[in-house]
C-alpha cells in the first residue's frame, strides 16, 4: 500500500497489496482473498475506488483485524460475521448475489 500502509492498517485493517495498475489484493486470513480493480490512482499510487470499496467492506463485515478481539463483535454489532459455517455463508451469499443480479443492483453485486 506504499506510503498509505500505516493509515491502511488502522482504518481498513486487512492485509493487502496494491499495484500501480489499479488493483488491490485483500487477504482475510483463513477465509478468502479479494481483488478490487479500478485504474484511477491517488497521489500515493493506490486505487482510489479500491480503497473506498475496501473501507465499505470493513464497515459491512467483521473483517478488520481489531474485530477479532474478544467482545468487539457482539450480538449487538451491526457487522456481518464471515466466520459462520461455510455452507450457511455460501447459501446466503449465493441467494443475495443472484437476487442483486436479477434486480440489476450493481452496488450490491
Amino acid at each position: 500500500m506504499y506510503d498509505y500502509s500505516g493509515e491502511w492498517s488502522y482504518t481498513v485493517g486487512i492485509p493487502a497489496k496494491s499495484g500501480v495498475g489499479g488493483c488491490i489484493f485483500l487477504v482475510i486470513p483463513k477465509v478468502m482473498g479479494i481483488a478490487v480493480f479500478s485504474p484511477r490512482l491517488d497521489e500515493r499510487g493506490n486505487s482510489v475506488r479500491g480503497i473506498e470499496t475496501s473501507k465499505l467492506l470493513v464497515k459491512e463485515y467483521s473483517i478488520h483485524i481489531f474485530d477479532s478481539l474478544k467482545g468487539v463483535v457482539t450480538p449487538f454489532c451491526q457487522k456481518k460475521n464471515l466466520l459462520k459455517p461455510i455452507s450457511e455463508q455460501v447459501n446466503h451469499f449465493t441467494i443475495q448475489f443472484c437476487q442483486a443480479i436479477a434486480d440489476n443492483d450493481l452496488h450490491e453485486v
